[in-house]
């Protein structure tokens, strides 16, 4: 498990070292005092590129999770990650935004009415977060990533959700969500449902509004809200009435309006030009009791699956506290279970958990009889034998080989001390059954070789002692005639 962590680590080293250079670019591009299309062009190929590592670290990163015993230092390393990683996608669309733009004319957009708030973790740590206000929706989202950053408790769930253009997607977790004002003394608790991604980075390019009188000394709910970045909340009509004053400011024909809210003042409208890009969200939900259709969707998981918090303390615990003995057998530590799975066994300290009383037949005695196995069932029993199964499969060429050789080790030493003596049966006790006799097939002992490297021989002439019971045959071998004792030999059993 160590030299796995090693490798995963390198490999995490290389990713960092991979945004470290697409940073130095960018600040070369930066320095320029004018983008020329050829710059443009290889900014935008390049950030193609970039784009995909965030889901290259994630992948890691979450084994590396698993794997590793401080689970704190590991969620700074992504949260660090997260931040350069963001910064310099907005830093790179607003680069492109500019550079296609030119100077005289700027991509319009509408603003989503988002604003920063603070989050209350798990542990009643403060987070901030990026919030959008739609009055369209009629319930409440977070993203699967800030939930699990902030380490809050999941409840399963079935809710369809319906957006634009009739576009369905299921949620099957929510949350309770904690939200604090950044700019006054306003709290407010709701419950979300848990999406991969509420919508794509806002404003979708980078806008200049070196023309837009925005009034000074007014605290803004979103002081960035021109710049692309990902949104991690949605709130709806719920707590977007609630929230909202009764000030407004409008700035002018074209321009987009303030709106005073407890978050802060609101940018919300457009700013249009010719070149000109509507953003706009609709949500609504409906609770639906899971049919045939859902079940298969649900239990599709991706391989690129991304683990809750709760489910990589699953991994990490299975991970340390599951060992494989030589047979092959899993032994895993659990909770008392109910259900069938006899290869696994339980590890013994647990055990007595799994005591039954039982009889054969209603005459006999009670007796109190102790289950090795993983038994009975509740919700970690197919966890882990199903773990068992994927670790099963994914293992190093070296650990192949190794169980490779025991159990061709177990079958010939089964095959020696079973099969082989049922060849040379014991006639003397018994009965003579004539198997070795004249033009039979036999295997020669050599207790110098494995059993698959014996030899085969022909048995040419066979010596009885004076009770009429052969003791010696003569053989013919690939190397001549030989001559062996009867216990050296195994008649196969091949009919003529």
């Amino acid at each position: 498990m160590a030299d796995s962590l090693k490798t995963l680590l390198k490999k995490r080293s290389s990713i960092k070292s991979k945004l470290t250079i697409y940073n130095n670019y960018l600040n070369l591009i930066k320095s320029s005092s004018d983008i020329s299309e050829l710059q443009r062009l290889d900014l935008a190929e390049r950030f193609n590129k970039f784009e995909t590592l965030y889901s290259e670290f994630d992948e890691l990163q979450t084994n590396i999770e698993v794997l590793a015993d401080d689970a704190g230092s590991t969620l700074v390393e992504r949260e660090d990650f997260d931040r350069q990683f963001f910064n310099l996608v907005a830093i790179t669309r607003s680069l492109l935004g500019a550079s296609s733009n030119g100077a005289g004319s700027e991509a319009g957009f509408r603003d989503a009415d988002s604003a920063m708030v603070n989050v209350i973790s798990g542990t009643r740590k403060k987070y901030t977060a990026r919030l959008l206000l739609d009055n369209g929706s009629t319930a409440n989202f977070v993203t699967q990533r800030l939930s699990e950053k902030l380490g809050l408790s999941h409840r399963d769930t079935s809710t369809k959700v319906t957006g634009i253009n009739n576009h369905i997607s299921t949620s099957t977790q929510s949350c309770h969500l904690t939200i604090e004002s950044l700019c006054c003394i306003f709290t407010v608790d709701i419950e979300c449902h848990i999406l991969p991604e509420i919508t794509k980075v806002l404003p979708s390019s980078f806008v200049h509004i070196n023309h837009v009188p925005i009034t000074s000394g007014l605290t803004l709910a979103h002081p960035n809200f021109n710049v692309p970045s990902v949104v991690d909340i949605l709130v709806g009509a719920e707590v977007f009435w609630n929230v909202l004053g009764s000030k407004t400011i409008d700035l002018g024909k074209h321009l987009p309006k303030l709106c005073e809210t407890k978050f802060g003042w609101l940018v919300s409208g457009s700013i249009s030009h010719q070149s000109s890009f509507v953003s706009s969200h609709l949500c609504q939900h409906s609770n639906v009791t899971p049919d045939l259709t859902q079940f298969w969707e649900l239990d599709n998981v991706s391989s690129k699956h991304s683990l809750s918090l709760e489910e990589r303390v699953c991994e990490q615990l299975f991970a340390q506290t599951t060992i494989r003995k030589n047979d092959g057998r899993y032994v895993v530590s659990g909770d008392y279970v109910e259900k069938m799975y006899r290869a696994i066994e339980l590890n013994p300290v647990q055990r007595p958990l799994q005591k039954i009383i039982f009889r054969f037949d209603p005459s006999e005695p009670l007796r109190t009889y102790t289950l090795n196995t993983v038994t009975y069932g509740t919700a970690s029993a197919p966890y882990l034998a199903t773990k068992c199964l994927v670790t099963d499969a994914n293992i190093t060429r070296l650990d192949r080989w190794r169980r490779i050789q025991y159990i061709r080790q177990h079958f010939w030493s089964r095959f020696h001390n079973t099969y082989i003596s049922l060849l040379q049966a014991k006639s003397k006790w018994f009965h003579s059954r004539g198997e070795v006799k004249q033009g039979s097939l036999v295997l020669i002992k050599d207790k110098t070789t494995p059993p698959l490297l014996w030899s085969l021989g022909r048995v040419m002439t066979t010596y009885p002692g004076v009770d009429g019971i052969t003791r010696v045959a003569e053989l013919k071998t690939k190397r001549g005639i030989i001559r062996r004792a009867v216990n050296c030999i195994c008649p196969l059993p091949i009919e003529d």
